[in-house]
């Protein structure tokens, strides 16, 4: 422990309580609840399913870098990892001895009892306190008073009769779960209905056919993240159902009960230009439903739409993986690429109409901070990339348009063409189109 005061820097996507209280607990001493020396007594570790460089996340700490002060190992703990933290391949990183825990590491909202005791044992909070026993495992606190466990609020003041001062155990009754990580998926997708002797068995929790339970309320269904929604239009909550469909259950539509009003709103930036050019006809199925303000959707009971007009241009993609990084989101995040070489896939093939409404594919952003960006000075300061790739917001287009010379088309790592050949640029789209441009075959 250090004497002075630390600066904890936050990420952006960081800035959630839950890891704000995590981060917050390593600036005042506490170590991660899995690397305790006695952890085999309580979870397993599944190495292998660990990132390599970051499995010292997992290591065992010694009594001597880590002192537990007789606290018993916490399943509940705000510094305990998931079940799938830092995992390589989707699958578990820490299994629990006791399966009853299984689904409650990791997803701990506030302080638990055990991290608020070991907190004042180590800083002798009671130091000035005259000693006194406590009912079982409860604690002397700063104001000289004795708190135990309370299931609900976490921590309470001790009666003078009672007071557990441990964590109430689940019972098979309450904890209602799913068995497969990928439930909440399976039910969006109506499983629940079209499969139900394996769904109502196996993912209760998914088709909310927990006993007693209770639907889940409009104030706790929300987003632990503000970068959900983008996330969400990414197709994130069927490709990261296990981060997105606990932390963003707002934007993938994992609300149940009371329905959540939904804004009217576009979901992806490019809109406008979509809608502009024709698409909320051309494309309809994905137009009305993720361009819904653009295609002046947001009233209910409208006309319906006639059949397409005939695309005078052939519309088609030049590389075969374009449906995969469309679905990934490239047409967003790789504009200036997408939708040259991906016209199909990212629907701005433009049907026959006036000269304003075509997609002008030769002056766009290839990435959302372009504009950001340009506003900040970077036209001038980094002309070789931002001309080049944020062409709309460095006005270089038409009779404004300089040359720079296109950018390198070369691999960042020298593991890309063994990633590529693993199938690397269609699992993992985010990482390769941008550092493994060569050995995905995506150069201008």
């Amino acid at each position: 422990m250090q004497p002075t005061s630390q600066d904890v820097l936050l990420a952006k996507n960081c800035r959630v309580k839950t890891i704000i209280l995590h981060e917050l607990g390593h600036a005042i001493g506490l170590f991660h609840e899995q690397t305790r020396i006695d952890r085999d007594n309580y979870v397993s570790i599944i190495k292998e399913n660990v990132i390599d460089r970051l499995f010292y996340n997992f290591e065992k700490r010694t009594n001597r870098a880590m002192n537990m002060y007789d606290i018993n190992y916490d399943y509940r703990s705000i510094m305990h990892y998931g079940s799938y933290e830092f995992s390589v391949n989707g699958e578990r990183t820490i299994k629990t001895k006791d399966k009853r825990y299984q689904d409650i590491i990791g997803k701990a909202k506030i302080l638990s009892f055990n991290d608020v005791k070991l907190v004042n044992t180590m800083y002798k909070c009671s130091g000035n306190c005259p000693k006194k026993s406590c009912p079982r495992n409860g604690f002397v606190a700063k104001d000289c008073e004795c708190y135990c466990a309370d299931s609900k609020k976490s921590i309470r003041k001790c009666s003078d009769t009672s007071g557990d001062g441990g964590v109430t155990e689940p019972t098979e009754e309450k904890i209602c779960r799913d068995n497969h990580r990928s439930c909440a998926v399976w039910a969006q997708m109506n499983e629940c209905k079209l499969n139900p002797v394996y769904m109502l068995t196996n993912c209760k929790k998914s088709c909310d056919k927990c006993k007693g339970g209770k639907n889940e309320t409009v104030e706790d269904c929300k987003d632990n993240n503000t970068d959900c929604k983008y996330w969400a239009g990414l197709g994130e909550c069927s490709k990261n159902p296990v981060y997105m469909l606990v932390h963003c259950k707002l934007s993938c539509k994992q609300c149940n009960g009371t329905e959540v009003e939904e804004k009217c709103d576009d979901s992806n930036t490019m809109c406008p230009v979509w809608a502009k050019a024709g698409h909320c006809k051309i494309n309809a199925a994905y137009m009305l439903k993720n361009c819904k303000k653009s295609c002046s959707e947001c009233t209910s009971g409208g006309t319906e739409d006639k059949k397409d007009d005939k695309v005078e241009e052939k519309c088609n993609d030049s590389n075969a993986m374009c449906p995969v990084w469309a679905k990934a989101g490239h047409c967003k995040l790789n504009a200036a690429y997408m939708l040259k070489n991906c016209k199909k896939s990212c629907s701005v093939c433009t049907s026959g109409g006036k000269a304003d409404e075509t997609v002008d594919i030769d002056c766009l952003d290839g990435n959302t901070h372009c504009k950001d960006w340009a506003e900040s000075g970077e036209c001038h300061r980094n002309p070789g990339y931002m001309l080049n790739n944020c062409k709309k917001s460095c006005n270089n287009c038409g009779q404004n348009s300089q040359s720079y010379g296109a950018e390198p088309c070369a691999d960042e790592n020298s593991k890309c063409g063994a990633w590529a050949k693993m199938g690397e640029c269609k699992s993992n789209p985010d990482h390769m189109l941008f550092y493994c441009k060569k050995s995905c075959q995506v150069c201008k």
